[in-house]
Parts: C-alpha cells; structure tokens; sequence
C-alpha cells in the first residue's frame, strides 16, 4: 500500500531531545501513530465494500518502533483494492458469494474473464483521506516533546 512521510523539520533538535528524554519523544510517538492507525482503521473500514463483513472485520493496525501499518491479511483484498484484469476466476473463492446473491457461478466466473473486477480502493483512499490528520499527529506530537522538554 502507500506510505506516508512524516519529515522532522528540525532534526538536529528533535535528536537532542530523544538523547535527553527517549521515554518523552517514545511516548508522544507512540501517541502519534496511535490516533493516526486508529484514524485510517475507522476510515478504512467505512469504505470498504460489505458482503459478509470478513473483510471489514480483519482490517489490524499494528504499532512497531517508528513504524505503523493498518493492513488486512486476507489473501483477496489486494483484489479488492486494486481490481483485477479480465481473467477465469476458480470457482471456489466465488461459489458461496454467487449462491449468496442467487447469480450462477458460471456467469459470474464469465463477467470477470470479460470485465475484471473494479478496484474498491478502502486501504489507500482512507490513508489520502487522513493524511492531513496524520501529519497534524506528528506536528502535535513534536510540540508536546518540544514543550516537555523546554526546547
């Protein structure tokens, strides 16, 4: 998916600080990618197409040291994200869905090897919709340590 960079403007002073005080910067961080995660989360799983909810529901953050990822490992949601060429779809990944929605399988299976499937951005449109979001997170949590920290 899309990254987005955070540059420190005043990086001699912010290293400074994380040498006075790494709990302070760890903790404002830490903050940071917090509210921004659980921003996109929310966001991410406002957008993303329903069917049964599987999708939705395994939309994770996860928290590392000066990273952060909001990501899903179901193995078809880049398919979702991206859309897909024409092609034969197999028919197990699609049987339960077309019995779900009373269409046969062999006509769905023949619309994706004419059409493809539409890409349903949820992942990367709430990272843009957030972005602005995100940033303010760093720049707030760069004047918290800023103002813990007297610099």
């Amino acid at each position: 998916m899309a990254n987005i960079a955070v540059k420190i403007e005043n990086i001699a002073e912010f290293r400074k600080a994380f040498q006075r005080a790494p709990e302070v910067v760890g903790r404002e961080l830490h903050r940071a990618f917090e509210k921004s995660t659980s921003a996109v989360q929310a966001t991410a799983k406002r957008l993303v197409p329903v069917d049964s909810g599987r999708l939705r529901d395994s939309i994770e953050t996860e928290i590392r040291p000066l990273e952060a990822s909001v990501f899903t490992t179901l193995k078809y949601a880049p398919f979702v994200e991206f859309g897909t060429r024409p092609h034969f779809p197999p028919p197990q990944p699609l049987d339960v869905w077309a019995r779900r929605h009373g269409i046969p399988l062999g006509a769905v299976q023949k619309k994706i090897a004419r059409e493809g499937t539409p890409a349903v951005p949820f992942l990367g449109a709430a990272k843009s919709e957030r972005e602005n979001e995100i940033i303010g997170n760093f720049a707030d949590a760069l004047t918290a340590v800023e103002r813990s920290l007297e610099i």
